[in-house]
């Protein structure tokens, strides 16, 4: 079963950058099931999908699959992933990237491929290599005092 919540995608509105990602779905969606990933879609209603999990050694860990277009307005493909972990005590996240990687095709194998890299990439990285640290906003709190999680957020918070 995928795990996606429409009400949570965006929108965009480019047919030829729709069409790639409708190509794609059946195989996407495959990927996200095996990997218990959970979707979204056009965040921010940017052309893409992200994938997020709950990262074994805590935090989130999250792989983008971008379809846009080139200088030239050719279709365009790249992968990137990030796993980070929020300290909301003192206001931190700390971060490991996996740099954006323009892919040499849209071939469903090769797509699939080159998330699959990042995703073990991603699972592969020490905790050292969370070295990029920024500062977050301060969550809101209930009427008790205790901090508010959204439903997309208390999902990859709790255990599995």
């Amino acid at each position: 079963m995928l795990l996606h919540d429409p009400n949570l995608d965006g929108r965009i509105s480019d047919a030829e950058v729709l069409g790639a990602f409708d190509t794609l779905t059946p195989w996407l969606a495959d990927f996200a099931e095996q990997h218990s990933l959970f979707v979204r879609k056009y965040l921010h209603n940017q052309p893409m999908w992200s994938f997020y999990f709950k990262h074994p050694l805590g935090g989130t860990g999250m792989l983008q699959l971008t379809i846009g277009r080139d200088q030239s307005k050719v279709l365009q493909a790249s992968t990137a992933g990030a796993w980070y972990v929020d300290d909301d005590d003192a206001h931190l996240r700390s971060t490991s990237w996996v740099p954006v990687n323009n892919l040499s095709s849209l071939q469903q194998e090769h797509v699939i491929d080159q998330l699959a890299d990042v995703l073990t990439r991603l699972l592969e990285a020490p905790e050292s290599s969370r070295n990029q640290v920024n500062q977050i906003a301060e969550r809101r709190t209930d009427h008790l005092g205790e901090r508010i999680y959204s439903s997309f957020e208390r999902s990859l918070r709790e255990p599995t």
